[in-house]
C-alpha cells in the first residue's frame, strides 16, 4: 500500500489524490468521493449556532421517557466555543500533533454532558476521516465494563438508549458536523456530587425553578459545582418536589374539614 493510499484519498472530480482530511464523511463514517473544494460550503446563514444547540439539548432532554433525540448540526469551526484547528500541526521532526483536535472535541463533549445530562465516552477516532465517535456511558450495547464493584460503589444503571455522538471535521470547508442520537433515560448521576451541592438545591426548592437554581449555582459556586449539569439539577428538583407534594397531600385536610 502506498503512502498516498494511507494519507490521501482519490477525488474523482480532481482526478488525483488529495489529503484525507480534505474529505467530508457520511454519518456511517465512510469518506465522501469528492474533496471539500467540490462540495458546496454553506453560507454563514446556514450554519447552526452552538448556543442554540445547547439550549435545544437542555430543553429536549427534559422530556418524558418516550423522548427520542435525533439531531444533526453543522457549525463553522471559527464560531465554536472550543479551539479546533482545521489542520494538523506538524513539527520539524515530522511528528503530527493531534492534541488540538483531542482537547477541543473533549471540551465540546463535556458541554454536551453538562447541557443534556447524559455523559458520553470516547470510543475511537477515525483520523483519515477526522471523525470522533462517542457513546452514552449508560448504553448497555456500548458502555465499557463497570468497575463500580471494585471501587465499592453501586453500578450505574444501563439502558437500551441507542446512543451515538459523532464529531466530524471538514478541513476544506472548515466545519464541524455533530450527530447526536439518544433515547431518554434517567440522567447520568455523578457519584462525586458534594453534599454542599445537594444542600444548595434542597434549600431553594420552594423559592426557585430548576433553571434559576442552576444559574445561581454557577454564580455562587458551592463546593463541587463544576461537575453539576442542568439536567441533574432538573431531575433532582423534580424528584424532591414530588416528594414534598406527596407529603403536603398526606397532611392536607382541605376546606371541608375546617368549615362548619
Amino acid at each position: 500500500m502506498t503512502t498516498a493510499e494511507i494519507d490521501e484519498l482519490w477525488c474523482s472530480a480532481c482526478s488525483t489524490y488529495r489529503p484525507a482530511q480534505d474529505f467530508g464523511t457520511f454519518p456511517s463514517g465512510k469518506a465522501r468521493k469528492l474533496c471539500g473544494r467540490h462540495e458546496k460550503r454553506p453560507t454563514q446563514q446556514e450554519y447552526d449556532n452552538w448556543a442554540d444547540f445547547e439550549n435545544e439539548l437542555a430543553q429536549r432532554s427534559r422530556l418524558t421517557q418516550k423522548a427520542v433525540i435525533n439531531l444533526r448540526k453543522v457549525f463553522d469551526l471559527d464560531s465554536l466555543p472550543a479551539n479546533i484547528s482545521a489542520r494538523f500541526t506538524i513539527g520539524e521532526d515530522g511528528y503530527v500533533d493531534r492534541s488540538n483536535f483531542n482537547a477541543g472535541i473533549r471540551d465540546l463533549a463535556a458541554m454536551i454532558w453538562r447541557d443534556s445530562g447524559f455523559r458520553f465516552f470516547h470510543k475511537g477516532t477515525n483520523w483519515s476521516a477526522l471523525m470522533f465517535t462517542y457513546y452514552c456511558c449508560q448504553d448497555d450495547k456500548h458502555a465499557p465494563p463497570s468497575t463500580a464493584q471494585k471501587r465499592g460503589v453501586t453500578r450505574m444503571r444501563r439502558f437500551d438508549c441507542r446512543s451515538l455522538l459523532t464529531f466530524s471535521i471538514s478541513a476544506r470547508r472548515k466545519t464541524l458536523t455533530v450527530i447526536f442520537r439518544h433515547n431518554y433515560h434517567e440522567p447520568y448521576e455523578d457519584r462525586r456530587l458534594s453534599q454542599e451541592v445537594l444542600d444548595f438545591i434542597q434549600d431553594r426548592l420552594a423559592i426557585r425553578t430548576s433553571i434559576e437554581i442552576f444559574k445561581e449555582m454557577q454564580d455562587l459556586k458551592p463546593t463541587g459545582w463544576e461537575s453539576v449539569t442542568r439536567q441533574q439539577v432538573y431531575y433532582y428538583y423534580q424528584q424532591a418536589s414530588s416528594k414534598l407534594w406527596r407529603l403536603d397531600q398526606n397532611s392536607f385536610t382541605g376546606p371541608s374539614s375546617t368549615s362548619s
